[in-house]
């Protein structure tokens, strides 16, 4: 759970990723402050709140706790592969997706998909 201003002063456990257990302290201002990146790998968010970096719309998105906008810290500078389609086969189909989709849906996946609607 995310403290709040409300929290200050109070004693909580807490842990951080290189203990192995578990401490008390006082919550002070700075232990409301969210970092900029949070999580590891898949998981990770920008401002606790979204898991991308670049982005062309959101642009009135705020951070979950602290209500700050989160588009200064997008790009919308897209990541852009040319690929050269030679077929002229009318059933091939190009299956555009950002890296949430692969995560969870791999090429082959997508085509039994595609290929049954």
């Amino acid at each position: 759970k995310q403290p709040k201003s409300g929290d200050l002063g109070k004693t909580v456990m807490f842990r951080d990723a290189h203990m192995k257990g578990w401490a008390y302290k006082t919550l002070q201002p700075d232990d409301l402050k969210v970092s900029v990146i949070t999580g590891q790998g898949k998981r990770s968010r920008v401002m606790g709140t979204i898991g991308v970096t670049r982005g062309f719309g959101d642009h009135d998105l705020l951070a979950i706790y602290q209500k700050t906008p989160i588009k200064p810290f997008l790009s919308s500078n897209p990541e852009v592969q040319i690929k050269k389609i030679d077929s002229t086969d009318e059933k091939e189909v190009l299956v555009m997706g950002t890296d949430g989709l692969w995560d969870v849906v791999d090429g082959n996946k997508a085509v039994d998909v595609v290929s049954k609607s």
